[in-house]
């Protein structure tokens, strides 16, 4: 039932995102990077697009680690699939920057890049899952193996 709420969540942070935009209309950033946005006047002089681009960044972060957490198991994949969506959204973002090409907007460019580094917290969370899960399910086995009997022994 947790999970309901969260893409509920998720979901509304979106839209507000969307909301947001509308609101403040359309802007021309222009920055080099993703990560220009932060270190720039910008997030003050655009108050409503930065709301609106972290809302959007949180929203898609919790989506993308909502779909994982359908999956039991499979650690490393996990860790992989992250790692690559990690990279290939940071130099779709840093493209679409430099380039200046309109496929998605500034504000929904940033998020992704933004988004996708915040990936980077459940990528080691499931890199050190996958090491230490194979360890406990040893251990467990081991525990669980022995036989266990109630009378004493005779020697």
């Amino acid at each position: 039932m947790k999970k309901e709420y969260l893409f509920i969540f998720t979901f509304a942070l979106i839209v507000l995102a969307h909301a947001i935009d509308s609101i403040s209309g359309p802007i021309a950033l222009t920055v080099k990077n993703p990560y220009q946005f932060l270190n720039s006047p910008l997030m003050s002089q655009y108050p409503l697009t930065t709301f609106g681009i972290f809302s959007r960044t949180i929203g898609l972060f919790l989506l993308v680690w909502l779909v994982l957490s359908f999956i039991s198991g499979f650690n490393f994949q996990k860790a992989i699939s992250l790692f690559v969506i990690f990279i290939l959204s940071n130099l779709y973002a840093i493209q679409q920057l430099a380039t200046g090409m309109k496929i998605t907007t500034v504000q929904w460019t940033i998020s992704i890049a933004f988004a996708s580094t915040l990936l980077l917290i459940p990528l080691i969370y499931y890199l050190i899952t996958g090491i230490i899960h194979p360890f406990s399910d040893k251990k467990n086995y081991i525990l669980n193996s022995q036989p266990k009997t109630d009378e004493p022994s005779v020697d």
